[in-house]
């Protein structure tokens, strides 16, 4: 059970601190909580690859002057191995345009994650936008 609690503590503040590291742009950080072969199911489309996952959350979060991305209402469940997981948690994301409106996103997120040497990462992850407020983003294929 000891092993279960520490995961999911673990997990949490995995997903907490890939979305600070988001605010902050640090997308060398944000590369150390993916798999190498992650797969993302995002509003601004798919993307399949570490790499292919960091150039398209960095081109979605740069269209803006800042962001801010609140997590809440983790439930995490650990696998019987101890090494794989599933994550689901709600979303609120702040974006905000040049020029200072903002466009603000309700979503909910869903992560499988799998404990590796570095951690635990993602290895698959969607986001399922709710609902929004303000000036949604041109459109631009990234």
């Amino acid at each position: 059970m000891a092993m279960n609690t520490t995961a999911k503590t673990e997990i949490v503040e995995q997903i907490d601190r890939s979305l600070r590291a988001l605010d902050e742009r640090d997308f060398t950080e944000i590369r150390r909580y993916y798999t190498a072969d992650v797969v993302a199911d995002y509003p601004i489309g798919r993307a399949e690859g570490l790499d292919r996952v960091i150039e398209q959350t960095e081109a979605g979060v740069l269209r803006y002057e800042r962001t801010q991305h609140l997590g809440v209402n983790y439930l995490v469940d650990v696998g019987p191995d101890g090494h794989s997981a599933t994550a689901g948690w709600n979303q609120i994301c702040h974006h905000v345009h040049p020029g200072g409106d903002v466009f603000t996103v309700g979503a909910r997120c869903r992560a499988e994650l799998v404990q590796t040497d570095f951690g635990w990462q993602v290895k698959k992850t969607t986001m399922q936008v709710v609902w929004t407020t303000g000036r949604p983003p041109a459109l631009v294929e990234v």
